[in-house]
């Protein structure tokens, strides 16, 4: 949810919301998030680049190289982090919003 919310919109925090705000009062502390749209290119637009992200989510705390091995074989996928300067073993939640982008569009062409 955090990728998904960079790469779309721009966010900005507006306020902090203590458990005194809400009934029944919380345990936790809330905040208000301003989302605005961005413009982003057409193909990041897609199901089929949420669906990727939903690949390197589903098992986050595994390595990421073998969870895309359906977009295309393991000897491309090497390749390609390698040109993107990923380690084989990184984890999905090491990578940044940019860098899940540029692996996309990497992994489409």
């Amino acid at each position: 949810l955090t990728v998904v919310a960079q790469i779309f919109w721009q966010l900005q925090f507006v306020l902090e919301a203590g458990a005194v705000d809400f009934f029944p009062k919380p345990n936790v502390a809330s905040r208000v998030i301003l989302f605005d749209i961005k413009d982003q290119p057409g193909v990041l637009k897609t199901k089929s680049f949420l669906g990727f992200l939903k690949t390197s989510f589903a098992q986050r705390r595994k390595k990421l190289l073998p969870q895309l091995s359906s977009y295309c074989d393991k000897s491309q996928l090497a390749d390609i982090f390698a040109q993107q300067g990923l380690k084989e073993d990184i984890r999905a939640e090491k990578l940044s919003p940019e860098q899940f982008i540029e692996l996309y569009l990497a992994v489409k062409k």
